[in-house]
């Protein structure tokens, strides 16, 4: 019984939908399996609601790894369709949102707001039972 219950005392066995969808944010915003350690962490802030899935989604965008890539404004954007909408870019959103960004209308940040706000990102968080 010991060691069942310290595999179910892991954030990251308490919830299967909030760890796929930590999972997910790994291999979608980061383009990379998760650790173990970072899987429960992350997890642990959802359960625990110190962070909204959204907001664990952007921190994501927002981590040191991420920002190290130095992607220019086509593979970011690339990165928030993918993390966000669930798909690839389609040609024309690909280039009036690289547009804004290059011609420093939004910044980062902001475009990577409208993204999280879509009504596409609402649907992959219900599709893993989750609200903003």
């Amino acid at each position: 019984v010991g060691a069942l219950e310290n595999v179910l005392s892991h954030y990251r066995n308490q919830n299967a939908d909030i760890t796929k969808f930590v999972a997910r944010c790994y291999t979608q915003g980061l383009e990379r399996d998760y650790e173990p350690d970072g899987l429960e962490a992350w997890c642990k802030v959802i359960i625990e609601n110190s962070n909204t899935p959204k907001q664990v989604a952007q921190n994501f965008i927002f981590s040191d790894e991420f920002t190290q890539k130095n992607l220019n404004n086509e593979e970011y954007v690339k990165i928030l369709y993918r993390t966000f909408m669930g798909r690839e870019a389609d040609e024309t959103g690909l280039a009036a949102w690289v547009e804004v960004l290059e011609s420093g209308r939004e910044d980062r940040g902001k475009v990577m707001e409208g993204f999280s706000d879509s009504v596409e990102f609402d649907g992959i968080l219900q599709s893993f039972g989750l609200n903003e």
